[in-house]
């Protein structure tokens, strides 16, 4: 079980990585005058996957604790509690 939450993690962030470097090309200078720190969505994708995989909320307290990034508090828990609502939807 141990390896699949690290699996979870680690493919949540690639992911959200992904997603980060699109948003940056197709938005080149930012929204809303903010620029896109792809980094950001790593962080929150590996949130969001690993909290869907656990079924726990306490997974943003450890991201939190990993990053120490404070900024991203708000994105990481947003996604954690969508995840009830939206796992049955990809089932």
């Amino acid at each position: 079980m141990k390896r699949f939450g690290t699996f979870a993690f680690t493919e949540g962030a690639a992911f959200g990585r992904l997603m980060g470097e699109s948003m940056a090309v197709w938005f080149p200078h930012g929204i809303g005058g903010r620029s896109i720190v792809p980094g950001g969505y790593a962080i929150v994708g590996a949130a969001a996957l690993s909290g869907s995989v656990t079924h726990t909320v306490s997974t943003s307290v450890i991201v939190f604790e990993l990053t120490g990034h404070m900024a991203h508090v708000l994105p990481c828990v947003v996604s954690i509690l969508w995840n009830p609502t939206v796992r049955p939807l990809l089932y």
